[in-house]
């Protein structure tokens, strides 16, 4: 029986980091440029309401990863309780 762990293919890999790097670009650029963007004109309206648009879009997978990572937390904390109760 083969139990050696597989790699993904770099293509799914790359589709996996642009999907992680288009859902928080949005978020993060608009905390970041909040001050230069609050009364925007002109081209840093078009990036405003572009960083905005992309945080619309994508908020549900946002929150979908922000679960999981909570999850995982949460996960990790009760299994180290158990080991530690448990030794």
């Amino acid at each position: 029986m083969d139990m050696s762990i597989v790699s993904p293919p770099p293509l799914l890999s790359l589709a996996v980091a642009i999907l992680i790097y288009a859902v928080w670009v949005g978020p993060i650029g608009l905390f970041v440029l909040r001050k230069q963007l609050r009364n925007a004109t002109g081209a840093r309206l078009a990036v405003k309401t572009i960083l905005a648009a992309l945080t619309a879009l994508t908020a549900p997978a946002a929150v979908m990863m922000v679960l999981m990572v909570v999850a995982g937390t949460g996960e990790a904390v009760t299994l180290l309780w158990s080991l530690l109760k448990n030794s």
